[in-house]
């Protein structure tokens, strides 16, 4: 069996196609060894079989009409092994912009769509015809796509939506009290988060299941070099939904405030109570979400993450002044209760300084 021969030859392919790792544009997978130049070298005196072949085509065509259905799997393995070399290094070298600038990481996805769409042609027609042992290395290739694949359509979503941009417009909105117009603006960017993570998820899921030991043996982009990219795009990706969860608590809790307020200046207080009391529902959620941030944090989140915290915190406290205001005014205090209610405002007012 020349399976040894062909790793080794492989080997040389994925040295030689990691210089056009940057564009991903370069679509030759063969690595190399067609044999194209030498067919007028000794092929003279044996060129009976074909007479009037031009040497290099039909010798491989030959070649591959007398090719085992082991080989024939073995070519079409190959193949794969250097489509999808080319765009895991590449995504190799991207692991710190994405943590750093996940939003303008230069990655060419149409390319890189084209080459994964390449591979899995290959390893469709290498499934025809695999040994038991073949159909092992197949699968672990097609998990190796799909790692590729949802780290590939990641960068995508975040290059598309800037996630960091989009929050600091939100911030803008709130700052002007267009509550439901940043409402809206949140629960679309989270959306997007989230179905990103799923996506970044099955991603994970295949980086669990492939065997690391196997691709080694292919000479195949390893875990290695691919999942550490992948698991760094997910916490960016987790983060921002984290983010906006939080933030969407936050709204939604100002909108219980305003509305206490509302018959703060009717002196209902019982009904101002309640919507109080959902305010600091809604309050404590998002200080609970905004704990879930991971640790891990890029640069972008952590800075939105200090902000909302500020946030969260002087809109407690605005919330236990009009608590009071309200108990104020159940109390006869009408002073007491301005006092309380100018108190609120000024905690308020600092939550834009954040």
């Amino acid at each position: 069996m020349n399976r040894r021969s062909y790793l080794q030859s492989l080997a040389v392919a994925a040295t030689a196609i990691s210089p056009v790792l940057a564009g991903c544009n370069e679509t030759d997978t063969t690595g190399g060894d067609s044999g194209g130049g030498s067919g007028s070298g000794d092929g003279g005196g044996d060129s009976s079989d074909d007479g009037d072949g031009d040497g290099s085509g039909n010798e491989k065509a030959n070649e591959t009409a007398t090719a085992t259905p082991e080989e024939l799997a073995e070519g079409n393995i190959k193949e794969a092994v250097g489509s999808l070399n080319k765009v895991g290094f590449k995504l190799q070298e991207l692991e710190t912009q994405i943590e750093e600038d996940p939003a303008n990481v230069e990655f060419d996805i149409e390319a890189t769509r084209g080459v994964l769409e390449s591979a899995r042609s290959e390893l469709d027609a290498a499934a025809e015809t695999a040994t038991a042992e073949q159909e092992k290395d197949i699968q672990a290739l097609r998990h190796l796509a799909t790692i590729v694949a949802s780290l590939a359509n990641a960068i995508e979503t975040i290059r598309g939506t800037d996630p960091n941009a989009r929050l600091e417009e939100i911030q803008t909105v709130i700052a002007n009290e267009n509550y439901e117009q940043a409402l809206e603006m949140l629960r679309e960017s989270r959306s997007t988060m989230q179905q990103t993570a799923t996506e970044l998820e099955s991603g994970l899921s295949a980086a669990d299941a492939v065997d690391p030991e196997r691709l080694q043996a292919l000479n195949a982009a390893e875990l290695s070099q691919v999942r550490p990219p992948l698991e760094a795009m997910h916490t960016v990706v987790e983060g921002f939904s984290t983010l906006a969860t939080g933030f969407e608590e936050m709204l939604l809790g100002r909108e219980d405030l305003a509305e206490a307020e509302t018959h703060l200046d009717n002196q209902e207080a019982s009904a101002a109570k309640e919507d109080i009391s959902k305010a600091n529902t809604h309050f404590t959620a998002a200080e609970t979400t905004f704990d879930g941030v991971s640790s891990d944090a890029t640069v972008d989140i952590s800075t939105h993450l200090e902000r909302a915290r500020c946030q969260a915190d002087h809109l407690v406290k605005a919330t236990e002044h009009l608590e009071k205001a309200a108990e104020a005014y159940e109390n006869g205090d009408p002073l007491t209760a301005q006092q309380e209610r100018d108190a609120a405002e000024a905690e308020l007012e600092k939550v834009n300084d954040c």
